[in-house]
């Protein structure tokens, strides 16, 4: 087996496959198949998904025919990681037809939910490596800040020629109150400086007998000073 390992890691990669199925083959014959399953573990470490794949079968299968039942599921569970159901249904269908053979109600759900979690794996590596498309991309602003403060600087020109103090139509404007009080009180004043006043003398007959008496009393004040 050591000397199986060493002569595969020397060849290329396509060649590997075949150089296991030729020691499997050679070990088979010379010491039975129960020395060949270090062969085949080796393999499924070693080659590609979808060589792995295949040699997962023939394992499966060897075991099978041993009666080693609980071997070969394990087996086909392993293998499980290579096969993607969307492609590879014929790896599906020889473990499905092995839990037929060979397994109960609770093996068989526990294939489909291990082909389900298999499919589900597949499908979200599928998605993240799908390229985007053109009309999927973008474009963005090489400085992100710059293209903001472009913006705002848009929008403070645009608001630079209005008036800062929104316009009320209801306001009270004092300053204009005041003013027509100050031009009223001038226009009165004015009015008043250009009123005469006219002293006339009014007769002793419209005050009859008091004007006599205020006479008479102005002159005792008189002699009395």
């Amino acid at each position: 087996a050591v000397v199986s390992t060493q002569s595969t890691g020397d060849v290329l990669k396509e060649e590997q496959a075949e150089m296991f199925q030729i020691y499997i083959n050679r070990a088979t014959a010379c010491f039975g198949v129960t020395h060949t399953r270090q062969i085949y573990e080796q393999a499924l470490e070693t080659l590609p998904d979808a060589d792995a794949r295949v040699f997962t079968q023939r394992f499966a299968e060897l075991e099978t025919k041993l009666g080693e039942i609980d071997r070969a599921r394990s087996i086909y569970i392993h293998g499980s990681q290579f096969a993607d159901p969307r492609h590879c249904s014929e790896y599906w269908k020889l473990w499905q037809g092995f839990e037929v053979s060979h397994g109960n109600e609770d093996t068989f759900r526990e294939m489909l939910r291990i082909k389900r979690s298999v499919r589900d794996k597949y499908s979200t590596q599928s998605s993240f490596n799908v390229p985007p498309t053109t009309e999927s991309v973008v474009a963005t602003p090489a400085d992100p800040m710059a293209a903001i403060q472009k913006d705002v600087q848009f929008v403070r020109g645009n608001n630079s020629g209005q008036s800062s103090v929104a316009q009320n139509p209801d306001e009270i404007n004092l300053d204009d109150d005041e003013d027509d009080d100050e031009e009223e009180d001038d226009e009165g004043e004015g009015e008043e400086g250009d009123e005469k006043i006219v002293k006339q003398c009014i007769p002793d007959e419209v005050f009859g007998g008091l004007a006599e008496q205020a006479n008479k009393d102005n002159d005792e004040d008189i002699i009395g000073a």
